[in-house]
């Protein structure tokens, strides 16, 4: 599966003053997102942890006990994140977000874990992989290699 960004907001059901086109000020219209430059944008993969970001992966800011994932979008803006999925906005405001750099679109939903999986459901419900699952208490290492 291979969804645009424009897609993917409408999987996470953002509405248009969720969409934060600049990072930092709220859209009005979702016809004109769609024609926004990044909304055309197929994202490579997506990741939790900024560290690990590449060019043209999504960034979840998610919340753990000790760190908040919204802390590190620069990071990850910086090491090319094409899109950040947040609870609350991430940049402070248009100047500093401009100055850093931080223009990448930013979609704001209710909980970035739920976003997360709703996108993966959509990826493996679209996904014309077969899933076996193998199970049993001898033989499954000798089924899998005769699968595979």
């Amino acid at each position: 599966m291979r969804l645009t960004l424009f897609e993917i907001i409408q999987v996470l059901g953002c509405e248009p003053n969720h969409v934060l086109p600049d990072g930092v000020t709220p859209a009005t219209d979702m016809d004109a997102l769609e024609f926004k430059p990044w909304a055309r944008l197929h994202p490579y993969g997506a990741q939790t942890d900024s560290r690990l970001v590449e060019p043209a992966d999504l960034f979840f800011c998610l919340k753990g006990e000790n760190v908040d994932g919204h802390d590190f979008a620069g990071n990850a803006a910086r090491a090319g994140a094409c899109a950040v999925i947040a609870e609350r906005p991430p940049f402070v405001d248009a100047q500093a977000a401009a100055v850093a750099g931080f223009t990448i679109p930013v979609f704001l939903v209710p909980d970035a874990a739920t976003a997360l999986a709703r996108l993966a459901l959509c990826h493996r419900e679209t996904s014309p992989a077969r899933v076996v699952g193998i199970t049993g208490s001898a033989g499954k290492t000798s089924v899998k290699e005769v699968l595979a």
